[in-house]
């Protein structure tokens, strides 16, 4: 998986055909889920929470990024539980996704799958 897709300005659909395991969604989605206070927000998660935040009167459906979005919504509105739940394919856990997410953005390429 590639994911430097989710630092693209802006995400195209192309992102979302790319991340056939759901295992971006589901970062997107559990980083959404996290309370303010848990120690796993860190940095980055919060700038992922910050970049895909969306409510559903005002999410974009037109947007190249709309099912990141809404794994930001489903994540905010029902908790990591069902996070994992949706996007099932993804074999990673939260830890290793954010593990491959940092290792990214400092400039190595990950590949999930």
């Amino acid at each position: 998986m590639n994911w430097e897709i989710l630092f693209l300005s802006p995400p195209t659909f192309q992102a979302s055909l790319d991340d056939s395991a759901d295992c971006l969604k589901s970062y997107v989605c559990q980083s959404s889920a996290l309370p303010a206070d848990d120690p796993r927000l860190g940095d980055l998660e919060a700038a992922v929470r910050a970049r895909f935040a969306a409510t559903l009167p005002e999410l974009d459906t037109s947007s190249g990024a709309v099912e990141f979005h809404l794994a930001s919504v489903v994540g905010a509105a029902h908790g990591a539980a069902h996070c994992r739940a949706v996007y099932a394919r993804c074999p990673a856990e939260f830890g290793q996704l954010a593990d491959a997410l940092r290792q990214t953005a400092a400039g190595a390429q990950i590949n999930w799958i």
